[in-house]
């Protein structure tokens, strides 16, 4: 077993070394795609007053301040969950108390599907 945990197969290295070595038009691609996934989920949730989001640097996770909807995260999260089927996480456990991580590695059809639940949720809570 030590030969397996201890240092990298060889066959690892030849896989890594073909990664960075060979044509990169698929990670353009996986890029853009990913941008334009944020770029969608980001616009759309701050077309959905009072939720506020920033448009993320890094990883494929989006913060969405629900502080504005007079409730905790948490209970935000799990009403999303029950009433409207979206599935995310509370910023609380994250250091964010007052935000939701959301995911944009989901396809844009996805992405779209929970902006239209989440607008349709909004609006079962206005008077």
């Amino acid at each position: 077993q030590s030969h397996s945990t201890s240092n990298a197969t060889s066959i690892s290295q030849h896989a890594a070394l073909a990664a960075l070595t060979q044509d990169q038009q698929a990670v353009s691609r996986m890029r853009e795609e990913f941008q334009e996934r944020r770029n969608r989920l980001v616009g759309g949730l701050n077309h959905l007053p009072p939720l506020r989001c920033i448009l993320p640097g890094g990883a494929f996770y989006a913060w969405c301040n629900v502080s504005g909807l007079g409730q905790s995260a948490e209970l935000t999260a799990a009403q999303w969950l029950e009433d409207a089927l979206v599935a995310t996480v509370p910023g609380e456990g994250f250091g964010a108390p007052g935000f939701i991580r959301l995911s944009f590695a989901a396809s844009l059809a996805t992405i779209d599907e929970t902006l239209e639940r989440l607008g349709q949720w909004l609006k079962k809570r206005r008077p």
